[in-house]
């Protein structure tokens, strides 16, 4: 149900940026810039993240932090400030 969900978020996600599509642009490498953006910080949260589990109890609270970072901002932009 999950991945469902996610899938649904995701086409209306990629609807929008379809929208923001410059009339200059041409789609093919609109579309690429997004796939290989996407790869590349995919690829670096992977690699990050092998990092850290090999850094062990370090490594977990180095994860933690930067989660816990990551939601407090969240939470700054969705409260507008």
């Amino acid at each position: 149900a999950g991945a469902a969900l996610a899938g649904f978020f995701a086409l209306f996600h990629g609807l929008a940026h379809g929208a923001e599509l410059p009339q200059a642009a041409l789609p093919a490498l609109y579309g690429g810039g997004f796939v290989l953006a996407t790869s590349v910080l995919l690829g670096l949260g992977l690699g990050l993240g092998g990092l850290m589990r090999r850094a062990g109890e370090y490594g977990v609270r180095w994860v933690r932090l930067a989660g816990g970072l990551i939601a407090g901002a969240a939470l700054i932009l969705m409260a507008g400030l």
